[in-house]
């Protein structure tokens, strides 16, 4: 077929009626395969046009006067309460549905000109400017203008999934005080639900939960399902994980250990319930459906540097360390919380989550001995050991380590930006000092970032800041002590310091910080030394420790475009493969998730590496897309003020008989059977999940 001549300038053609003209004028069938890119980005800006126009002219309907003649024009200052009625009678909606289609027009129209703006012009879509509204609605116009005048600009080159993490990060950032109310309005708000699905099983959810809590339990469920899994359970490890949740919050799991856990577990696999009905033959069929982590085979690559991070099931980050390296054991050779995947030679691929050392070893980065607390306390082996919880309390036996990340100036209190759960997302920084603080002896690693936070380097750290205090004492600070903390088994705490915030402080260290100060800026100094030590081994087939753990925290996620799997719980990838006399060094790895690292071993998508960290893709159409990872420590904005008054908690709800009486109902309605019913197992929640009011250093 001839293909048909493309208008020249398409591309460039700003949406409206005549660039309407020009792609009515197009064949889809017709066009060259490399312009059908081109075309389906002209569509989508003509798209966008409409729709900006579609929602300016809802938020005109829900401001009309309806008292006044339909021959004259009125608009009301405000949306009439009965609009969303008008609106779903003229469009066939359901009202609910017209109601959620006027608060985005009216949020849009009126309160985010700038976003509406970009989408008339096409630079973002409708999905983009309903992010914008979902996360800005509950801040002031002034606050809206502030950070839509940092992020409508960047909006065209990012996806929904990276939007919405940088939008969350400038919520709580433009005003913590504001962000920690909601916060705890959730908190207080905590539920656990059940209800069926339309199959006929049932979903069982916890909400308003506290995020370090909840990716502790996660951890926790991980690593007993994996070690579940390698001691030769059939079924996938998703299945797997969610048989132990039900097992362990029906108390029949309860007071066992670990080992009896697993071996109660397989004896389950083995002969299956008859009272809990299943199907044997759709079991067999699930069994043999999926390998160990619900992932098949047939997608790897031949460069396949899956020495780094094992891969996970593909379900997300719900379940399951950031990194696959929580406790137990994994089909990767992974043991204990730090998972200590090993590569083809048998040898670890890292510093688990209680190690300090690049080799997972204890050692520091010069090889000196090191523990979990490095020079500053003694190391927390057993994830079952108990203490002392405080007065009031029995023994707290110790949480699975997660990953936090958190600026060092909010460590140090002088700001209130959002600290990161890798996996989850932004936290607010109270919650996120209270989670570091059960992590004192967890594996301590630093990044120096530059002026636009982009990685300048990457180590672990030989010092520790001040301990918390203990019961009844006052910190190096002067602060009390925090008696219900109990440290967290492995872990890691990410410590993210610009260059020359970093500076500043080695001038005039906080007291109690003089020592982690001057580790830091000793390693800065020396900075080259570190860097060219890193490439000094390029002719290994899988990179060192510290040059895997480098490459991870310069690049976050998978380095293909839009995907955000994150960077260490993906593949090392040699930009040029390995087996083609590809260097091990920096400028040659990338993480790449296992769905796009087969991607790239096929050969459709092509990749080079102009320069380190940044990801030159070529498509099956010749179209060339630039990546690059997103800064380690992004600039955030000043808090702006509310308009809502100040308050540290939340005011107590109204009383509620109703909402009482829902509460008192059990979480499932009881079905009446003649045989006893046994005594209920009410589910209790922990008390107090909240964080420490204070940050604990």
């Amino acid at each position: 077929m001839q293909p048909m001549a493309i208008p020249d300038g398409l591309a460039d053609t700003p949406p409206g009626p005549e660039l309407g003209a020009l792609l009515a004028a197009i064949d889809p069938a017709r066009v060259a395969n490399g312009a059908t890119v081109t075309v389906l980005q002209a569509w989508r800006r003509q798209r966008s046009h409409s729709d900006a126009a579609e929602l300016a002219m809802l938020a005109e309907v829900g401001r009309c006067d309806p008292v006044t003649p339909p021959e004259r024009v009125a608009r009301l200052e405000a949306a009439h309460p009965n609009c969303g009625i008008e609106i779903a009678a003229a469009l066939t909606l359901t009202e609910l549905s017209a109601w959620r289609e006027h608060a985005l027009a009216d949020t849009v129209v009126h309160r985010l000109p700038t976003v509406h703006a970009a989408l008339a012009a096409g630079h973002i879509d409708r999905a983009k400017a309903m992010v914008f509204a979902d996360l800005l609605e509950p801040l002031t116009d002034t606050q809206n203008a502030r950070v839509c005048a940092a992020l409508v600009p960047k909006a065209p080159g990012l996806t929904t999934g990276q939007l919405r993490a940088r939008l969350r990060r400038m919520v709580i950032a433009i005003d913590p005080d504001a962000a920690r109310r909601r916060y705890q309005r959730a908190l207080r708000q905590r539920r656990v639900i059940c209800y069926l699905d339309q199959d006929g099983t049932a979903t069982l959810s916890a909400t308003g939960l506290d995020p370090t809590a909840a990716q502790a339990a996660c951890e926790r469920l991980d690593a007993l399902a994996r070690a579940i899994r390698a001691a030769g359970h059939p079924d996938p490890l998703p299945a797997v994980r969610v048989d132990l949740a039900t097992a362990l919050l029906d108390g029949s799991l309860h007071t066992l250990s670990h080992d009896q856990i697993v071996t109660v577990m397989l004896a389950r696999a083995a002969e299956p319930d008859p009272d809990a009905g299943t199907d044997p033959e759709s079991a067999a069929v699930d069994r043999s459906s999926g390998d160990d982590d619900g992932t098949s085979n047939s997608g790897r690559g031949g460069d396949e540097d899956n020495d780094s991070g094992g891969e996970d099931d593909g379900s997300g980050s719900g379940v399951g360390s950031e990194d696959g390296r929580s406790g137990g054991s994994s089909e990767n050779g992974g043991s204990g919380s730090g998972g200590d995947h090993r590569n083809d030679d048998g040898n670890g691929d890292g510093g688990g989550g209680g190690g300090g050392g690049e080799d997972g070893d204890g050692g520091g980065d010069d090889g000196s001995p090191q523990g979990d607390g490095g020079d500053d306390g003694p190391r927390d082996d057993s994830p079952r050991d108990g203490g002392t919880g405080g007065p009031g309390r029995g023994s707290e036996p110790a949480r699975p380590g997660i990953e936090i990340r958190i600026r060092l100036s909010t460590l140090l209190g002088h700001d209130e930006h959002p600290g990161e759960v890798p996996g989850l997302g932004p936290i607010l920084a109270p919650t996120a000092r209270a989670g570091i603080a059960r992590h004192h002896h967890a594996e301590w690693r630093f990044a120096i970032t530059d002026t636009d936070g982009y990685l300048v380097l990457a180590g672990t750290t030989r010092r520790r800041p001040p301990a918390p205090a203990q019961t009844g004492q006052a910190g190096p600070a002067g602060r009390e002590g925090h008696p219900l903390i109990r440290q967290a088994h492995g872990g890691t705490v990410e410590l993210q310091i610009p260059a020359a915030l970093l500076r500043q402080l080695s001038a005039q260290p906080p007291p109690g910080w003089e020592s982690l100060l001057a580790d830091l800026a000793s390693q800065y100094a020396r900075r080259s030394a570190p860097g060219a030590a890193l490439d000094q081994r390029s002719g290994d087939r899988f990179p060192c420790p510290a040059l895997r753990r480098h490459v991870e925290m310069r690049d976050r996620t998978c380095i293909f475009i839009g995907c955000q799997r994150p960077a260490r719980k993906s593949q090392q990838d040699h930009t040029l493969e390995h087996q083609h006399d590809g260097p091990t060094v920096r400028a040659n790895l990338g993480p790449l998730c296992v769905l796009h690292h087969a991607l790239k071993t096929t050969g459709l998508w092509r990749l080079q590496q102009p320069a380190p960290g940044v990801f030159r893709w070529r498509s099956p159409l010749h179209r060339v897309y630039v990546t690059r990872g997103e800064p380690v420590c992004p600039p955030l904005p000043d808090p702006v003020p509310g308009d809502t008054p100040e308050s540290p908690w939340p005011e107590p709800a109204p009383p509620n008989r109703l909402q009482d009486a829902l509460d008192d109902l059990p979480l499932w309605p009881r079905v009446p059977v003649p045989a006893p019913v046994p005594a209920s197992t009410a589910i209790t929640t922990a008390a107090d999940r909240a964080p420490p009011a204070r940050p604990p250093f």
